[in-house]
């Protein structure tokens, strides 16, 4: 039977009414697995091969789901379809549309396969791809030769991907990259819920933007919020100059701010140091860095200087840097303008030297350096001249002697000697043996250093010195104690050779038997050589607690171990021979 619309344009819509009819009440009879017509401006129905053909504004629908096309072909009762021309697929009550040239449909199955310039819509969410499959009862559809995701700022590319129209949950796999305005992502796999703007990092991924790189594999990120957290095993990087490792990383792209925990690790390749901890928040717009749970700051000082004309190389590893390491309960890195000002210069050149960094650390303070171990209750370090200030009973102990002081300022050895100053004064003492300690004290003294050995003292007003004589057979011949308006000593082999008094100079010297009971101690000494090693254990204890997790590679020329841990690869002592 066939209808020629051209001789009976007043007979199409009662017969098409009837077609409606006859078709609803076979998919009735049948169950709801063939098409129903629901409109077409031209019909034919051939009964021996089964296929009825439709033409002009068709309109099919199977169960919810409407179909809109050009033409249509149906076959199997009902229960295949192709439709042409500008194909049309919309869910009634929401906003999905697909949206094709070329469609086949199986009614059955409930799935539509999509060919040529396939887009689909629902609200701001587009999706572009050759062809892709729509399935009506699962509400579920996929590509397999590519496609791009446009969501809002959003845009995404992959080989192969799923989308499920009712949770919103899209999985991304082979070649996946996504963009918006403020990153890149590439990855391999990507799970993505359009409804939350939030991505689930499934597979190994890398984001790049805004001068920062990172790469994790798990975790998630929302692009509307830019807020994510990321694990296991992440690493960042930015500018190429600050590297951040840690097992758990938050981060805020819109305030720069993010917390880090784990094996946290944070390197500035610039300024030449490290912190590792439990825990590190940060916020990159404030420059503010704020660590704890056993922290370990590790600023490593200058090499030996080769540029020198009596600088011999040899063919063994380099010499030691001048390393501070510093753990206490916790430890903050700000960074403040560079400053030149004062006896000491930068040791920073260049255009690289526009700012420089100040450490404040507070609670149990432990700090060694290549030259001395110390311990306080506060501690301010300004690590660009490599200076520090010592607040709360301080001490310090370089070599073998041991300083106290209400309050000290220390620079550490880099290029040029190390020095030391008690501005309120306080005491140097040198350990004879378990019962005897040579003493100074004055109002303020400073001292000079190298490589842990002092080589010239000032005690400057009030000084006062108690030192034990002994001969030539090592025999103890008394008690030296010596009063003055100031003393100016020089060491050679961590023994004084010579010793200057100013200002009315006054001493006395008591036999062992004779020595007046008090007098063997300057006023404010302790001894105290147990909280020396209670600080270098502190400092190997935030060593074992916060491993290297391999950035000392990213100092190509340099050799930052400063001798307080060792790289066990063989690669990296070969390469620390050949530097």
């Amino acid at each position: 039977m066939s209808v020629a619309l051209s001789s009976l344009k007043s007979v199409i819509p009662l017969t098409l009414l009837f077609a409606g009819i006859f078709f609803s009440m076979a998919s009735f009879a049948q169950g709801v697995q063939q098409m129903v017509i629901e409109q077409s401006e031209e019909f034919s129905y051939r009964g021996s091969a089964g296929m009825r053909a439709l033409k002009g504004n068709v309109r099919l629908r199977h169960n919810q789901t409407v179909m809109y096309c050009d033409s249509a072909l149906m076959f199997d009762g009902g229960r295949q379809a192709k439709a042409y021309g500008r194909v049309r697929i919309v869910e009634p009550g929401e906003n999905l549309q697909v949206r094709c040239r070329y469609l086949e449909f199986d009614a059955e199955a409930g799935s539509a396969r999509l060919y040529q310039d396939v887009v689909l819509t629902d609200d701001a969410f587009r999706l572009y791809a050759p062809e892709l499959t729509y399935n009506t009862s699962r509400r579920e559809v996929t590509y397999t030769q590519g496609a791009k995701m446009v969501d809002g700022s959003a845009r995404l590319e992959s080989r192969l991907g799923r989308y499920d129209v009712g949770s919103g949950d899209m999985i991304f796999i082979q070649d996946v990259i996504l963009e918006d305005d403020s990153l890149t992502l590439t990855a391999d796999s990507l799970r993505y819920n359009r409804k939350s703007g939030r991505m689930y990092i499934i597979a190994p991924t890398n984001f790049s933007g805004r001068g920062t790189e990172m790469e994790t594999s798990g975790g998630w990120y929302e692009l509307r919020s830019k807020f994510g957290h990321f694990f296991p095993n992440c690493s960042m990087r930015q500018e190429n100059r600050y590297f951040l490792w840690s097992d758990s990383l938050y981060v805020d792209q819109n305030r720069g701010s993010g917390k880090a925990s784990g094996r946290v690790q944070w390197i500035d390749t610039v300024q030449d140091f490290e912190i590792r901890a439990r825990c590190l928040q940060f916020d990159r717009t404030r420059s503010s860095y704020k660590a704890w749970g056993n922290p370990l700051l590790r600023s490593f000082g200058a090499e030996a200087d080769d540029s020198s004309p009596d600088f011999k190389p040899v063919q063994q590893d380099p010499l030691p840097r001048d390393t501070f390491n510093l753990t206490a309960d916790t430890i903050i890195a700000l960074k403040a303008p560079q400053v030149n000002a004062g006896p000491i210069p930068s040791a920073k050149k260049g255009a690289q030297a526009d700012s420089s960094w100040l450490f404040f650390a507070w609670g149990k303070v432990a700090g060694q350096s290549t030259d001395a171990v110390m311990r306080c209750d506060s501690l301010i370090y300004h690590q660009s001249d490599s200076s520090a200030l010592l607040i709360g009973s301080p001490l310090i102990w370089p070599a073998s002697f041991q300083l106290s002081g209400p309050l000290m300022k220390v620079k550490f050895q880099g290029k040029n000697a190390g020095m030391l100053v008690l501005p309120e004064g306080g005491v140097l003492a040198d350990r004879v043996n378990d019962s005897l300690f040579h003493q100074i004290t004055a109002a303020r003294i400073e001292i000079n250093y190298d490589s842990g050995a002092i080589q010239s003292l000032q005690a400057i007003a009030r000084s006062l010195v108690l030192y034990h004589v002994t001969g030539d057979d090592s025999g103890y011949i008394g008690l030296n104690r010596i009063t003055s308006d100031s003393l100016y000593m020089y060491f050679t082999r961590q023994r004084p050779n010579r010793m200057v008094f100013l200002g009315k100079p006054e001493g006395i010297l008591w036999p062992p038997t004779e020595v007046p009971s008090g007098e063997d101690s300057v006023p404010g000494f302790q001894w105290e050589g147990q909280l020396k090693i209670q600080a270098s254990e502190q400092i190997q204890f935030s060593v074992l607690q916060n491993p290297n997790r391999g950035g000392y590679e990213l100092f190509p020329s340099k050799n930052p171990l400063g001798g307080l841990e060792r790289n066990g690869s063989k690669n990296a002592k070969r390469k620390s021979r050949r530097r």
